[in-house]
């Protein structure tokens, strides 16, 4: 990585420890004795990336380990939930909670992680 970079990671844990998906990110692909640790910042979605959804739909998930729960409380409230979905449905309730001026904690830290850059 060149003088002044940074990289940032966004990753789905799929139930995964954080921690020891970070640590599996960095040994597989960074040589950080060229590479400084602080210029890559790694952003976990846990347990899943369904989890930001949730967020955004404020959405009672304290204690959920896994994301095949995190989808069904999903499910109780769009009925026709798919993983396929997501994309575009973090989009639209993200613009929605910005126009309220909520901001959710996974765009705190994505903000923060580039300021840290």
């Amino acid at each position: 990585m060149e003088e002044g970079h940074c990289v940032i990671i966004i990753v789905d844990t799929e139930g995964d420890k954080p921690e020891d998906v970070e640590a599996r990110i960095i040994n597989e692909h960074f040589n950080l004795e060229v590479n400084n640790r602080n210029r890559v910042k790694i952003i976990t979605a846990h347990p899943c990336l369904e989890a930001w959804l949730a967020e955004l739909l404020n959405l009672n998930t304290r204690g959920v380990a896994n994301c095949k729960n995190i989808k069904d409380i999903i499910k109780r409230h769009i009925k026709d939930y798919e993983s396929h979905l997501l994309p575009g449905l973090i989009e639209r309730h993200l613009r929605n909670r910005l126009e309220v001026g909520y901001t959710p904690s996974f765009l705190v830290e994505i903000v923060d992680a580039i300021r840290s850059c």
